[in-house]
């Protein structure tokens, strides 16, 4: 949680210290956005936000997990890291804090939508987060 909790507060100490991570992911605008979901294969497509504001509205098919929550969840991030990601957030440090991480995690292709999900021109799901995938094998006491 340090380096996305250090990054939120402060992103300019961020940008200076790891210029190179930040040029490396792309901000597409909505219409190049709902180009890349329309990809074979699918985009893993991970919405940043808050609970409450992934409930209100979100792409659909994407899944939720909040930025200071995806180092603790990276069991249910894609394994491969060539699986292109993109980025749903508020437009902001968030998006570009996610981002960022993806990109020092050593994944190739990360893009965000530029403006965050308030430039999101197409269609929108409502509803909760789904629950976490389990971690590892699920065992069965029978």
């Amino acid at each position: 949680m340090g380096f996305l909790h250090t990054l939120s507060r402060d992103d300019s100490r961020f940008v200076a210290q790891y210029p190179s991570a930040v040029q490396r992911f792309h901000e597409l605008t909505p219409d190049e956005f709902a180009t890349a979901l329309e990809a074979v294969p699918r985009p893993y497509v991970l919405d940043v936000r808050s609970a409450e504001e992934f409930d209100a509205g979100h792409v659909p098919g994407s899944c939720w997990i909040h930025v200071h929550e995806i180092g603790r969840r990276q069991a249910e991030l894609p394994a491969r890291k060539i699986t292109r990601i993109l980025i749903v957030g508020d437009g902001g440090k968030r998006t570009r804090a996610a981002a960022t991480w993806f990109v020092l995690m050593g994944y190739a292709d990360v893009a965000a939508l530029a403006g965050g999900f308030p430039a999101w021109t197409g269609a929108v799901e409502t509803g909760p987060p789904p629950p976490p995938k389990p971690r590892g094998p699920q065992l069965r006491v029978v």
